[in-house]
């Protein structure tokens, strides 16, 4: 799963097989499956079971490949593709033709999840465009929303003053106040250092594949429903000291999941 991208004939497969182990029940006496498998992959804190959707798992798993590429330029297989597929581009910019491998488009595949995680690191500043890069350090938007009052082509560094720190009063006359804030939160160098790249979502600046896959959920589900205090009361649920058959039975009751004559007339099931 971390080289090639799986089929989606295939992930629906395997859904299906776990889907039905969950519910109980085999080829020759099915049982009722009662919420979709989606509805089982939301996480255990916004009322689901946090099973694995494989697809998105898959996707976090070719993004840590796309990662290594981008961190490790001088590696081989960063050599090889390269030669192959970017040698006229960086690895960000690279496209997939009619002749590229099945590995080659997995790859870039991957590539499109570790792209929206990713922002620039600023260090000297001359390799980051103002308007053009994400370099914010706050979810979801990398990119300055304020208008344009600078040079188009301006780069960060005309935002350092000449000792090495933040020219805020710059800062603050060109952008919103909130965006000038998370500016002027960034740590400059104590040296002159390239501008580099780090993966936003983990305190080390690494890519991995659990931040990766909480990446791609959020990013395909919809905005959850459940407040602060239903998601602090589901966590507590999970941790209580009771078998985790009764556990399971009561989160089943809560969705009104439970093979009563009711549910199933409401499901057309003749009883």
């Amino acid at each position: 799963m971390n080289l090639f991208k799986i089929p989606i004939s295939l992930i629906s497969e395997l859904h299906r097989l776990c889907a039905q182990f969950w519910w109980g029940g085999d080829p020759k006496n099915k049982k009722m499956h009662w919420c979709t498998w989606e509805n089982l992959c939301v996480h255990k804190a916004d009322r689901g079971m946090g099973f694995r959707d494989l697809r998105l798992f898959n996707r976090a798993l070719l993004a840590k490949q796309a990662w290594r590429i981008h961190s490790s330029p001088t590696s081989l297989v960063s050599r090889v593709l390269q030669g192959l597929y970017f040698h006229k581009s960086s690895f960000l910019e690279a496209k997939v033709n009619s002749s590229s491998s099945f590995v080659w488009r997995s790859i870039v595949w991957g590539r499109g999840l570790y792209m929206h995680g990713s922002r620039r690191k600023i260090g000297s500043g001359e390799d980051t465009f103002i308007y053009h890069d994400g370099w914010l350090p706050r979810d979801g938007v990398f990119k300055i929303s304020s208008p344009q009052v600078l040079g188009k082509f301006d780069k960060v560094n005309s935002l350092i003053t000449a000792s090495g720190s933040w020219d805020s009063n710059l800062i603050r006359a060109s952008f919103h106040p909130d965006e000038a804030d998370a500016i002027l939160s960034l740590p400059l160098p104590r040296r002159k250092i390239p501008d580099s790249f780090l993966w936003h979502y983990d305190k080390s600046g690494h890519y991995t594949v659990r931040s990766g896959y909480w990446l791609a959920t959020k990013r395909k589900c919809v905005p959850s429903s459940s407040t602060s205090s239903h998601t602090s009361w589901w966590k507590r649920f999970w941790h209580l000291r009771i078998s985790p058959k009764i556990r399971i039975f009561l989160w089943k009751a809560y969705h009104n999941w439970i093979t009563s004559l009711v549910n199933l007339a409401r499901h057309g099931v003749p009883t």
